[in-house]
């Protein structure tokens, strides 16, 4: 008789291959917009650098009230969140991100907020 759990520990295997090569961005965070999983960053830092620090940080400024009231909408209402954002990538980048966040539930309680963003732009700028 075939083992179940190596069954299910073959999809996961191949859920989270999926996860790490899909072009999107998926993050999701707590309450207080804290990283608690990203696939993939733009710039060039580690993945693990990152979690545990805020989303606010690389959202930017001006984008942090739509983050925000997406969070508390996946959180208190559990609904989804669709919006667009202009971040500073880095020095001389500028990306255009499309993204939706909604509610992670576990045993109906919400663990997390998502966002899953696709990048449909990036522009060169010369700041100096």
């Amino acid at each position: 008789m075939a083992n179940p759990g190596k069954k299910s520990q073959g999809r996961e295997e191949q859920l989270l291959y999926i996860i790490k090569h899909i072009p999107d961005f998926i993050i999701t965070t707590n309450k207080k917009g804290i990283i608690q999983f990203i696939n993939q960053t733009l710039i060039s830092t580690d993945i693990n650098s990152v979690i545990g620090k805020s989303i606010y940080e690389y959202a930017g400024k001006e984008n942090s009230q739509i983050v925000k009231n997406a969070i508390i909408k996946a959180y208190d209402e559990r609904e989804i969140s669709t919006f667009e954002m202009k971040v500073l990538i880095d020095d001389n980048r500028i990306g255009w991100f499309s993204a939706q966040t909604g509610p992670v539930i576990v045993d109906d309680k919400v663990v997390a907020a998502m966002f899953i963003a696709q990048v449909y732009g990036i522009e060169l700028t010369f700041i100096q």
